[in-house]
């Protein structure tokens, strides 16, 4: 789909989307212009992002930087219709007018046209690249797979019998949950793992149906993905792993099918306000809050209330006057990412610097009823607002992605370009991660670098075996 009839589709569907919702509720009409002019700069950015993977002939999979735009340009997308919901259902102490949350999103978008506009100076390689390292290291691949599944099996044993489970998990697989916060590191691992498990097995899936191999090989591959996605997505609840799942594909079957894949993404992020539609299906089969469920307006609710990332930054930036609330939650963040084994007592320096931002703007992190924590819409952005107020709003996010692109640059460089997927693997799993706070940050950019250091190291493995046989 040419990158001009892909923005005129776009806006002819968001409208017809937007008119449509508009006359099934009793909605102001200031709140359609607002939605309107939302999808308009969400169509303008989907487009430029679609016509520069297309012109720069980006692998998607190879790309951190071309990945976390794409999760972050879903969210913004089907965040358009949070306009005509009441933003004070979920979040009374937010105070935003619908001209608030405009600003609010209208600042983030332009975060990500900044980002859009260097993409051509970002770590990528071309899908040709991409598919001549696969051909030649397949068994390597194949390697790497089954090593991180084993270990994902192991985590799982290990989870199961020391009694950690999800907050979620009422469900089939367990119904251990968690003893404390600081157990959520086990569960981090363990997602990441699967998550890698999800990518490096479709990838093989893909191989084995392009290559001269015996192609019912490729189903077990397939079937691996498939109980993973299952497994995860019922163990946590969430409606992120369908997303994470959908970008996997469309971005591994780009590298095969640049053309296939790319219209894919067009039609991803065509067909975002549509989705409303389902939303009913996934709170259904995801449940997990008391939401007005039976309520016509619910899909809008929804939407605003899951899909939304600037509201609550620029919540945060209206009450602290735009300069932050507390700073010191950089510093907490960073140190409560130094491994225990570096800085053992860590645990006895580390404040809870988000609930103490939170209660400098007369907010709370706990529920005053069930001490359940609250769920803001946490981001780059509202972390950034949080510490640096303005400054940290915008900066934040760029600095992020900079990291994430000079750690692609630095570890590939030092390496032949035909293992560049067992670095950029691990950063791809932490750029389609977007509801972050600040300590969430720095973890996930530490456990990128330690699965690039664990992947690196099968490497050496797999050269030694390899020289031997």
């Amino acid at each position: 789909m040419k990158p001009l009839r892909f923005f005129i589709f776009s806006n002819l569907l968001n409208i017809i989307v937007a008119l449509y919702l508009f006359s099934q509720f009793n909605i102001a009409s200031d709140a359609l212009l607002y939605v309107l002019a939302h999808f308009f700069l969400a169509s303008v950015a989907n487009t430029i992002l679609v016509k520069k993977v297309i012109k720069n002939n980006i692998c998607l999979i190879s790309s951190p930087v071309t990945c976390f735009l794409i999760i972050t340009q879903v969210y913004l997308t089907f965040s358009s219709l949070k306009y005509f919901a009441d933003n004070s259902t979920f979040y009374p102490m937010f105070e935003l007018t619908k001209a608030d949350q405009f600003i609010g999103s209208l600042l983030g978008f332009g975060v990500i046209f900044v980002i859009l506009f260097s993409l051509e100076r970002s770590f990528f390689v071309s899908p040709t690249k991409f598919i001549e390292w696969v051909k030649k290291h397949s068994k390597l691949i194949l390697t790497t797979s089954m090593v991180f599944l084993l270990v994902s099996v192991v985590i799982k044993v290990f989870l199961f019998t020391q009694g950690y489970g999800s907050t979620y998990s009422n469900s089939l697989f367990t119904k251990l949950e968690l003893r404390d916060r600081n157990d959520a590191i086990y569960l981090n691992v363990n997602e990441i793992f699967d998550q890698l498990v999800i990518i490096y097995f479709f990838l093989l899936y893909k191989i084995f149906k392009f290559s001269s191999f015996n192609r019912f090989l490729r189903f077990p591959f397939l079937f691996i993905t498939i109980v993973f996605f299952i497994y995860n997505l019922f163990f946590f609840k969430s409606r992120l792993l369908i997303l994470f799942l959908v970008l996997t594909v469309i971005s591994v079957v780009q590298a095969f099918q640049p053309r296939k894949g790319a219209m894919y993404l067009a039609l991803l992020f065509l067909l975002l306000p549509v989705t409303v539609g389902i939303l009913p299906i996934l709170n259904w089969l995801l449940v997990r809050d008391n939401l007005m469920a039976d309520s016509s307006e619910f899909l809008i609710q929804l939407t605003s209330y899951r899909a939304d990332i600037t509201d609550y930054a620029y919540a945060i930036l209206k009450k602290s006057n735009f300069i932050g609330v507390n700073p010191d939650i950089f510093f907490q963040g960073l140190l409560n990412a130094i491994p225990n084994v570096i800085f053992p007592g860590k645990d006895l320096l580390v404040k809870d610097a988000y609930s103490i931002g939170l209660d400098k703007i007369g907010w709370k992190a706990k529920s005053d009823t069930s001490f359940e924590i609250i769920d803001y819409q946490d981001s780059l952005f509202s972390a950034g607002s949080m510490a640096f107020g303005i400054i940290g709003f915008v900066f934040i996010p760029l600095v992020y992605v900079r990291i994430l692109n000079y750690l692609a640059f630095f570890f590939t460089k030092y390496l032949k370009k035909g293992f560049v997927p067992l670095v950029i693997f691990p950063l791809i799993t932490t750029a389609f991660r977007v509801e972050l706070e600040f300590s969430n940050i720095f973890i996930n950019i530490r456990n990128s670098i330690q699965m690039i250091f664990i992947s690196l190291i099968l490497l050496i493995f797999y050269k030694v075996f390899s020289r031997k046989s």
